[in-house]
C-alpha cells in the first residue's frame, strides 16, 4: 500500500551564523510551518553552508513529512558518506524537519519519539578566560545565578588556580575541564601528572573536577 502523500512541501532553506560559533537552519514549508534546527560545527561553518546549500538543492519540493526517507538518500545516495561537515549539516535538516512535523500534530517533538524519560535535567555554563582572575569572576558570577556546574578550559594557569576556587564558592560547585584531551601533542605522563594534581587538590575540597573526554564536551 502506498504512503499518504502530504499536500506540504519545502519551499526554502536558509542558514544564520551567529557568533562565536553557531550555525542555525530554518526549513520554511508551503503551507507556512517553519522549523528551526542547528548544524554548527567549530571552525568549518563556511563548508557546512555548502554541504547545506547542496542538500537544499536537493530537499525544497518533497514533503517535509519523509524525514527518514529524506536523511536517507542524503546519506547514501552519493558515493562518499558521512564525515562530520555532511552529517552536521545534514542534522541541521532533520531537526527542522523533525520541528515541522511536531508544529503538524500539535505536539512536542517529544511524543513523536515515544515520550518524555525525565521530568528535569542537570545544567551547566560555560566560564570563558584562560586567566585566573577571569575564571574566578565567572565563577562567582554563575554560583550567583544559581549554576551548580560550570565548564572551562584546563590551561595551565586556571589549574593553578583552582584551590582559589575553594575560596570563593561556600556550596559545592561541580567544574567541568575541557582541555584534557585538547591537544594531542600532550603526551600521556602530562596528562597523568596533571589529573593526578586534580584528584589531589579537590579531595578536600567542595568543588568536584570532572575531566572530560573532547568529544563528550563538545556534544559530538
Amino acid at each position: 500500500m502506498a504512503a499518504p502523500a502530504s499536500a506540504d512541501t519545502v519551499v526554502s532553506v536558509e542558514t544564520f551564523r551567529v557568533p562565536p560559533r553557531w550555525l542555525f537552519v530554518r526549513v520554511e514549508t508551503a503551507q507556512g510551518l517553519v522549523g528551526w534546527g542547528e548544524a554548527s560545527l567549530e571552525g568549518h561553518t563556511e563548508a557546512v553552508e555548502g554541504a547545506l546549500k547542496d542538500l537544499a538543492e536537493r530537499l525544497i519540493g518533497r514533503d517535509p513529512g519523509r524525514i527518514e526517507d529524506f536523511s536517507m538518500e542524503a546519506e547514501r545516495g552519493r558515493f562518499y558518506r558521512g564525515g562530520p561537515v555532511l552529517r552536521s549539516a545534514l542534522s541541521g535538516i532533520d531537526i527542522c524537519l523533525w520541528d515541522i512535523l511536531a508544529k503538524r500534530h500539535n505536539t512536542p517533538v517529544y511524543n513523536l519519539l515515544g515520550g518524555p524519560v525525565r521530568n528535569k535535567i542537570s545544567v551547566y555554563s560555560w566560564v570563558g578566560g584562560d586567566h585566573a582572575r577571569d575564571v574566578l569572576d565567572g565563577a562567582k558570577l554563575r554560583k550567583e545565578q544559581g549554576f551548580k556546574a560550570i565548564k572551562m578550559n584546563a590551561t595551565g594557569e586556571t589549574i593553578c588556580m583552582l584551590t582559589g576556587l575553594d575560596f570563593v564558592l561556600t556550596s559545592e560547585l561541580q567544574i567541568w575541564l575541557t582541555g584534557l584531551t585538547r591537544h594531542r601533542c600532550w603526551n600521556r605522563q602530562w596528562r597523568t601528572s596533571r589529573r593526578s594534581s586534580l584528584l589531589e587538590l579537590t579531595s578536600a575540597s567542595t568543588f568536584t573536577v570532572c575531566p572530560v573526554p573532547l568529544q563528550l564536551a563538545s556534544g559530538q
